[in-house]
């Protein structure tokens, strides 16, 4: 899946990411986003070094929308996550990306079955990032069970 980044492209080109509906949509049509990718200069997302150009996945709350859901860096690769932690996402700051890395998202919370309300979870890997293109293409793998933290292969059990 391919996002292209907030500034420096065309409107019509998808920016962000959905993980209720499965889908990379534009951020002119929607607020129903869970994260989205930009590319700036001198730490203008609040992380990397002054001067630096960084690629960062923001999560709503980066974005001006509520702090629901977030976003981790992972050191693990991506097959061995096999269960998205509870906490430790950050909800109001970009995570800095390049080529290789590994991180897991929660949603904003929805409402599941039995009154429960909960996020789905997903992991992703940056599979190509192109600074010149403005895009950045990653592989995706997302729980569709409310609440369910499993990410490993099978039936979800957690």
């Amino acid at each position: 899946m391919t996002l292209y980044a907030l500034t420096g492209t065309p409107i019509s080109t998808p920016s962000a990411y959905n993980l209720l509906t499965l889908a990379a949509v534009r951020t002119d049509r929607t607020s129903d986003l869970d994260f989205a990718f930009d590319i700036g200069p001198d730490s203008s997302f609040g992380v990397g070094t002054a001067g630096a150009t960084v690629a960062v996945l923001l999560p709503r709350g980066a974005i001006g929308l509520g702090e629901d859901g977030g976003l981790q860096i992972s050191s693990l690769p991506l097959d061995s996550i096999v269960l998205a932690p509870e906490r430790g996402y950050e909800e109001r700051v970009g995570v800095v990306i390049d080529s290789g890395a590994v991180i897991i998202a929660a949603s904003r919370k929805q409402n599941c079955n039995f009154g429960f309300v909960r996020p789905r979870y997903a992991k992703l890997r940056v599979e190509a990032l192109d600074l010149v293109q403005r895009s950045v293409t990653l592989r995706l793998v997302v729980d569709p069970n409310c609440g369910y933290r499993g990410l490993g292969p099978g039936v979800p059990q957690q």
